[in-house]
């Protein structure tokens, strides 16, 4: 699964001094945890034992699963997503950023069939607006598919 590839790359990063907390998101949120916790050994474990077992389906609700995430104030979000629809729009964007505050940085991951369709997605966006980076991954080119 290339989101949990993706979100064991950057757990790897973490130090058991920083928190984190994962949120899936469809028409619904689930999370691993309900606050942040530490970045242990074994509090990274069950964030990935946790993805593990999620499946993808239905509608996406961005807004709801970020809004939730800046709940806890924290200092980075990583949003993996295939960017399904609906996207953000300008004023979600906005809400968005005003609730971050500048004290969070969003870095967005996307996945896709091939090339990147549009030339400046809302996950561009949203992270450029609270200064984070934007990469898209080809699943593709990973699994051999076209």
């Amino acid at each position: 699964d290339p989101a949990s590839a993706e979100l064991s790359r950057a757990m790897q990063t973490l130090t058991p001094a920083q928190t984190f907390q994962v949120v899936a998101y469809n028409q619904q949120l689930s999370a691993h945890a309900e606050v942040l916790v530490p970045a242990t050994a074994e509090n990274k474990t069950l964030a990935q034992k946790y993805m593990a077992g999620i499946v993808a389906h239905g509608q996406t609700e961005h807004q709801m699963a970020l809004l939730a995430a800046l709940r806890n104030k924290p200092e980075v979000i990583y949003v993996f997503t295939d960017g399904g629809e609906p996207g953000l729009t300008q004023p979600q964007l906005q809400l968005i950023t005003r609730r971050a505050d500048r004290k969070t940085v969003i870095h967005c991951v996307q996945f896709g069939f091939g090339p990147l369709q549009e030339e400046d997605p809302f996950l561009r966006k949203l992270a450029r607006l609270n200064g984070g980076s934007f990469a898209y991954v080809d699943v593709s080119q990973r699994t051999g598919q076209r």
